[in-house]
């Protein structure tokens, strides 16, 4: 009895552990980066680093849910063994587990049925100009019959720097339900300044904006969470 309860305990515990890293509906972030937040702080030269402290959670769950299992006696493989299918199942899951999610996009009410899946900012050099590129990618779950847009907001205390820190991604009336769509912005950097003035907005919060006649959607990103 006591071999079952340990099994089912690790069993469990797995699954909190990955149930906690999913992303939130309209959100980069899971559950346990609410409970932990991530450090961010300067070294001596000015440059930011962030200490991802939410993943030790997920970590310690992982690391519990493998005791467990060898204390259970349930496998008689070697710890090892044990070790490369936990890490394989858990891989499948986590890759997978994300499609708890889809209900919420699919029930919502217009933009309410956008998920951006992925978002990235990144410095590009065209010619002999420097741009900050974002690159993002969304699914759309039902059909939008009504006009709405997409729209990039970055940190105001860049706009010395950049062209704009509000650029419009897309525009469009109606789209196809579960379409695919990848996305992306160059924003030109002005004159006199380097990807150098600016490194530190990739540890920044900056926001997609989505929408329509009806409802407004502020997705905040992160490339570091």
């Amino acid at each position: 009895m006591k071999t079952n309860k340990k099994f089912r305990y690790a069993l469990i515990i797995g699954i909190v552990s990955i149930l906690i890293t999913i992303e939130l509906p309209y959100s980069d972030r899971s559950l346990v980066q609410y409970l932990i937040p991530n450090i961010k702080y300067s070294i001596l030269d000015g440059k930011l680093f962030m200490f991802m402290l939410s993943n030790l959670l997920p970590l310690a769950g992982f690391i519990l849910s493998y005791i467990l299992i060898l204390k259970s006696k349930k496998y008689k493989g070697s710890g090892f063994q044990i070790f490369i299918l936990m890490f394989i199942i858990l891989q499948i899951l986590s890759s997978n587990i994300h499609y708890i999610k889809t209900p919420v996009y699919m029930f919502g009410n217009g933009v309410k049925a956008i998920e951006i899946i992925d978002t990235e900012l990144n410095g590009m050099q065209i010619e002999d100009d420097q741009y900050l590129k974002l690159d993002l990618e969304m699914r759309i779950y039902h059909d939008l019959e009504n006009e709405y847009t997409i729209t990039l907001k970055l940190p105001d205390e860049y706009a010395t720097y950049l062209e704009s820190t509000d650029i419009v991604l897309d525009n469009h009336i109606g789209m196809v339900k579960f379409h695919k769509a990848d996305l992306s912005a160059n924003i030109k950097i002005n004159e006199n300044y380097t990807m150098a003035d600016i490194n530190d907005i990739f540890y920044e919060n900056y926001f997609i904006i989505l929408k329509d006649s009806q409802n407004e959607i502020v997705n905040k990103r992160n490339d570091f969470y």
